[in-house]
This record gives structure tokens, sequence and C-alpha cells, in this order.
């Protein structure tokens, strides 16, 4: 959990985020959901496609590549990285 956010990670109606904006990544503490495409299973929970190790997706400037550790986005050399266990910005 990143230290800016202590209070994210522990009420259940809050999700711990990452973005690029203005040059910089920065973390988001979010109280509603994001849209990740339409439901796979049938159900009404969105899920949306799973990106395969390896594979890059560009959405608005800014490249996300899915790796083992973890998925990293980048625009221009500033981004960051989340994972299970850790997430940082750069």
């Amino acid at each position: 959990m990143p230290s800016e956010l202590s209070d994210c990670g522990t009420r259940p109606e809050r999700a711990v985020a990452a973005q690029v904006v203005g040059g910089r990544g920065q973390f988001l503490c979010l109280n509603q959901g994001v849209f990740v495409g339409a439901p796979l299973d049938g159900s009404r929970k969105g899920g949306g496609k799973v990106l395969p190790y390896g594979a890059t997706i560009i959405v608005r400037g800014t490249a996300c590549t899915s790796l083992p550790s973890g998925i990293r986005c980048d625009a221009a050399g500033h981004g960051f990285v989340i994972a299970a266990d850790a997430q940082s910005l750069f």
C-alpha cells in the first residue's frame, strides 16, 4: 500500500489505482469502480479481457505492458508499476 494512501486499503469501499498525468505517475484512492470492459462470463460484474504477459496496450499515450512481476505503465519515461505485493512510481 502506498504510504500516501495509508487509509485507502483499510476501507472496503476504496481501492488503490495509479495514472500518468502531466508527465508524472501518481497514486489515486478511488471510491468507485473503473470501467474495465464488458463481463466475459455473462454476469453483471465487469472484467474485460486479460492482457497476456509480454503484451502491451497503449491508451491515451500511456503504454502498459503485462509482465510476470506486475504491470508497468509509462508515458515519456514516467509512470508506475503495480503488482500484488508492491506499487511504485517513476
